[in-house]
């Protein structure tokens, strides 16, 4: 995948591909369709959907719709007694006429601030233009209400007031329009060709205000990506040949500016700073690849790639903005990396054992959001790094499965471990003035940026049992472990291994399902093991040998959203938690389907690692489907 598309990140590609339209035979019904509606308590969440299938021989349609609409989140009661308060929403802000006033919460498990909905289309159109040649159109579009940042809005100054009066990200939309064409008549030079031109249209806003305050932030952002992909494939004997190009480029708008709420004219004020290169930025990349497979026999295989990339990052700034850009950003940074990378994998796929083995480089240039970045958050002010580099990856990857002739039971092992140079992560910085710290509105915030480590590693095991152990009764457990470490130079220049960040804790489920039909039922059981404090990543050392002090806050771990021991003044880190939940499934008839869940049902209190929003409570739901 990664050598097809391109990807940046370092794992690979996660490849999503929505449903095709179907060509329709004479003696099938011209139209068919399906809906959907889901109720969840614990943020009395209502999810309507529906989809129509249409079509001929020659051409056919799908469309699909969907809505959601949430309330508040309430999470759960059911706390460790060492955070007896942690997760607890006492107090919020709320507007009254010309005022903000701070309201006590009669029910402070219900996060006020987690409300929103959202819509989304799709509509897809497939045509046969003639034998062995489609033309598939595909248009999206999704957008939000104002989606509030509860993290933000539960953020305390230094005096343990609530900060925020709104955080909300504005309207979220995104517009995809593409063309695809394939052909599937055979040449000298392909087996099948596939060209796909695409265009996306992302609009992202932040707007927030601080208690007391009337003058409102806005950061908007619109982002512009058009794609070109092309991939042949052409089998010659033992061999599959794959082979393409693609061409991206993405801009983006950033404009940031202040209103007085309290004002009539609801006009804009200047003077604060966009979250991207006010003058604008954009990113042009491409590249070229080739795949190739070899059939060894006996259910072996060999595959093997290459592919090289080339991007150019361009980013310019305005004097007028409020900081004092050096004239470099103003006449406009650029920074071009190119790679080769390649990939090289064995795999068996037996009746009973299979095996896979894998080698991959990996790369990934800076994006607009590492390079140029100017953001507030949790009292720190990220600045941008024009020296920042790209990060390369070596991968090793082995996996096993076991699957009895009986089908009874199955087992699958995968073992992965991966080295990062230069891979980028936040560290404390300077302004392009030279200064540590940046006042903004009457705050003091400590400088960060984004810069390259001398090297890091990831590894990690993932383990998946399936056991069928009665006619209708069966398990089916995973468990994922991984882990990061990183080398940080210290001040006084020693290289020190700490962790890496992004990693979370190990983690699992374990599902018990029981199927007769026309019902199926089961109990899952989900968890995670803690992450301590000392575990997470380091932002900033100071001292010498024998005597260093580690800063954990600001980094992408978000320890300081995770509960706060006052008595040792530091932070806990995430705790280890497990939730029971049951679901069931009851095939009314071949046109309707009834679901029901209760999730969470001992009402715990958790939080995914890094996360500032609490997980929902005890969360009855049921569904209906329908077909005609």
């Amino acid at each position: 995948g990664a050598l097809a598309y391109g990807s940046d990140a370092i794992g690979g590609v996660v490849h999503f591909r929505t449903q095709q339209p179907e060509f329709r035979a004479q003696t099938q019904d011209a139209v068919e369709g399906q809906g959907a509606m889901n109720y969840s308590s614990a943020a009395k969440a209502l999810t309507l959907g529906g989809k129509l299938s249409y079509g001929a021989e020659n051409w056919a349609g799908l469309t699909l719709l969907s809505t959601t609409t949430t309330s508040h989140l309430r999470t759960g009661a059911q706390r460790p007694d060492r955070y007896p308060d942690f997760g607890l929403r006492k107090q919020y802000i709320e507007r009254v006429g010309d005022e903000d006033r701070l309201v006590d919460n009669d029910a402070p498990n219900v996060q006020i601030g987690t409300a929103y909905s959202q819509f989304n289309l799709l509509q897809k159109l497939r045509f046969r233009l003639k034998d062995q040649l489609e033309l598939s159109a595909n248009v999206q579009f999704s957008t939000t209400t104002d989606v509030p940042r509860y993290d933000a809005l539960t953020e305390r100054n230094n005096d343990g007031a609530l900060r925020f009066a709104r955080w909300d990200y504005g309207p979220q939309t995104r517009a995809l329009a593409s063309l695809r064409l394939d052909d599937r008549r055979a040449t000298a030079l392909y087996d099948i060709a596939t060209y796909l031109l695409s265009h996306q249209l992302v609009e992202e806003d932040r707007i927030n205000r601080r208690f007391g305050d009337p003058l409102e932030e806005n950061n908007l952002e619109t982002v512009n990506a058009t794609n070109l992909q092309t991939d042949f494939a052409k089998e010659l004997g033992f061999w599959t040949i794959r082979y393409g190009f693609d061409l991206r480029y993405d801009g983006v708008k950033s404009e940031a500016f202040f209103r007085d709420i309290n004002s009539v004219e609801n006009s804009r004020l200047d003077g604060l700073a966009s979250r991207y290169p006010s003058a604008g930025s954009s990113l042009a990349a491409g590249g070229v690849y080739l795949d190739a497979g070899y059939d060894l026999g006996n259910d072996w295989l060999l595959r093997g790639g290459l592919r090289l990339s080339r991007q150019r990052l361009s980013a310019t700034f305005r004097s007028m903005d409020p900081v004092e850009w050096p004239d470099e950003y103003l006449e406009g940074i650029t920074n071009t990396e190119s790679a080769g990378t390649a990939a090289l994998g064995l795999r068996h796929n037996g009746k009973v054992h299979g095996f896979r083995a894998l080698y991959a480089q990996g790369f990934r240039a800076p994006n607009i959001d590492d390079f140029t970045k100017f953001r507030e958050q949790n009292g720190f002010i990220q600045v941008p790094n024009p020296n920042l580099q790209p990060e390369r990856s070596h991968t090793l990857e082995a996996g096993y499965h076991k699957k009895p002739a009986n089908g009874k039971w199955q087992v699958e092992l995968t073992a992965y471990h991966t080295w990062l140079r230069s891979a980028i992560v936040r560290r404390e910085g300077d302004l392009p003035d030279g200064n540590r710290f940046f006042v903004s509105r009457g705050d003091t915030l400590f400088a960060q940026t984004n810069v390259n480590a001398e090297s890091a590693r990831v590894f990690g095991l993932d383990l998946s049992i399936q056991w069928k152990f009665a006619r209708r009764i069966g398990l089916l457990a995973d468990a994922h472990a991984l882990r990061g470490i990183r080398q940080q130079l210290a001040p006084d220049g020693a290289t020190l291994s700490l962790p890496q960040d992004h990693i979370p804790p190990p983690y699992g489920s374990l599902t018990l399902r029981y199927e007769n039909r026309p019902w199926t039922a089961g109990l899952r059981l989900r968890g995670q093991l803690a992450k301590n404090s000392e575990d997470y990543a380091v932002g900033e050392i100071t001292g010498t040998a024998g005597n260093y002090t580690f800063s954990r806050l600001g980094t992408a771990d978000n320890l300081e959203l995770s509960p706060y021991l006052p008595e040792e003044d530091r932070f806990a880190g995430s705790y280890g938690w497990w939730t029971a939940n049951l679901f069931a499934e009851y095939q009314a008839s071949d046109s309707w389907t009834l679901r029901f869940k209760v999730d969470n049902l001992l009402d715990r209190h958790y939080r995914t690692f890094a996360s500032g929003v609490s997980a929902a409570g005890v969360d009855l739901g049921m569904g209906i489907g329908f077909s005609f």
